[in-house]
């Protein structure tokens, strides 16, 4: 892993997972918060071995894929997920790798391993079509 990655890490006061790690907390575990007036449906899911955070409301019409930049996490969203719902749309915020309360791997920071995760997040909670 990359000296400034597990610098920040560090900084985070967390702790980076092993790259054999499995998590040992319910991966389809689901609550609601409540965010501008709007309720959402917090999700941690397991996808490629690995715990993602994520938050979706909305009727399912219009699905929109957030996704936030280093160093931010899903909260720097908050001030359009209640303007997107109530657009008829239906945004999923996730957080990224080591971001807000998704796992801190040692590995998978490419973004062609982002894109992986994020392709199967989605497809877990049935917001992509695979065609299968």
């Amino acid at each position: 892993m990359d000296k400034q990655l597990m610098n920040t890490i560090a900084w985070s006061g967390r702790t980076p997972l092993s790259p054999k790690h499995h998590a040992p907390w319910p991966c389809a575990e689901h609550n609601s918060v409540v965010v501008g007036g709007v309720v959402f449906t917090q999700a941690y899911t397991c996808v490629n071995g690995i715990r993602l955070h994520s938050l979706k409301s909305g009727n399912g019409e219009h699905p929109i894929l957030l996704v936030h930049g280093f160093p931010a996490g899903s909260q720097g969203w908050e001030s359009l997920m209640e303007a997107l719902v109530r657009a008829g749309f239906t945004p999923m915020i996730a957080d990224s790798l080591s971001a807000g309360e998704t796992d801190i791997p040692l590995d998978g920071y490419d973004k062609k391993s982002m894109a992986r995760d994020l392709r199967e997040l989605l497809t877990l909670l049935t917001l992509v079509d695979t065609g299968r």
